[in-house]
């Protein structure tokens, strides 16, 4: 439920208002003006472009509790070992690492290193620092 690229583009054109809401069945979010959307934007469709050519090592749960872990103020090393929590799972939920489609791609190696962190906070930190979850029910 964070903001899409859709709200980005919309922002970055200039001729759309200056907030945003996505109201979901649990959870809403408020996004405030992006000065510097058409920035972000472009770094986003920078990293999709590098997905269709090669490894990306994005793992959406993983690297959202690496970013907002660092977001929080976290050091990479507190915030990598809370990133390895959700990967590996617990005895009672199952990791993201245990998917099947993660498994060949960390195949013969770590996948949540450098390149994970820089992308994690590539993607979620702008949407991170720009979006509130509100509570609907004061909508």
């Amino acid at each position: 439920g964070l903001l899409a690229p859709e709200g980005l583009s919309f922002s970055a054109d200039g001729d759309y208002p200056l907030k945003s809401y996505l109201i979901c069945k649990d959870h809403s979010w408020k996004t405030e003006a992006i000065e510097e959307s058409r920035e972000m934007l472009k770094a986003l469709i920078s990293m999709y472009h590098a997905g269709l050519t090669g490894e990306l090592y994005f793992f959406p749960e993983t690297s959202l509790e690496y970013a907002s872990a660092i977001q929080g103020g976290a050091l990479p090393a507190d915030a990598l070992r809370r990133a390895i929590k959700v990967w590996e799972g617990s005895d009672y939920s199952r990791g993201e690492g245990e998917n099947p489609y993660y498994k060949l791609l960390s195949r013969g190696g770590a996948p949540l290193e450098k390149a994970f962190a820089e992308l994690s906070i590539g993607v979620f930190k702008p949407l991170l620092t720009f979006q509130r979850e509100i509570d609907s029910e004061k909508f």
